[in-house]
């Protein structure tokens, strides 16, 4: 007998009747689906926001006292520290979604470079490959 004989005989001997086996679920358990990876990803946006919320009430409850800011020979406004937090915070923000899009756009850009240049590498391969 060969070794592949065997194994099926094995095989074949360790495997329940069609009717004595379970249902089948999913054919990799291990994997999540999309449903499950967006609701995870939405239940922690959502955490972080009610942190970020949570965090900016407490700091504007214990900051409240007014301030002047002083750069080089001006004076800004008095304002709560909450409210110099509050711009700082906002304007960090502004700098970061512009650099990033920034960065997005530039990779579009080459993206599209790519891909015009891959056409006219494909057209010119036709026409070299047909007889």
């Amino acid at each position: 007998m060969s070794g592949t004989a065997t194994h099926d005989r094995i095989r074949a001997t360790k495997t329940p009747p069609a009717d004595d086996q379970a249902p089948r679920r999913d054919a990799n358990p291990g994997k999540r689906s999309r449903k499950a990876y967006r609701a995870a990803r939405n239940l922690t946006i959502a955490v972080v926001l009610l942190a970020v919320v949570a965090a900016g009430v407490i700091l504007g409850i214990d900051n409240q006292t007014p301030v002047t800011m002083r750069f080089l020979n001006r004076e800004s406004p008095e304002w709560p520290v909450f409210w110099w937090l509050c711009a700082t915070f906002a304007g960090g923000v502004f700098l970061g979604v512009t650099l990033c899009a920034a960065s997005l756009v530039r990779g579009r850009m080459n993206q599209r470079l790519l891909r015009r240049s891959l056409r006219q590498r494909e057209a010119e391969l036709d026409r070299l490959s047909t007889p």
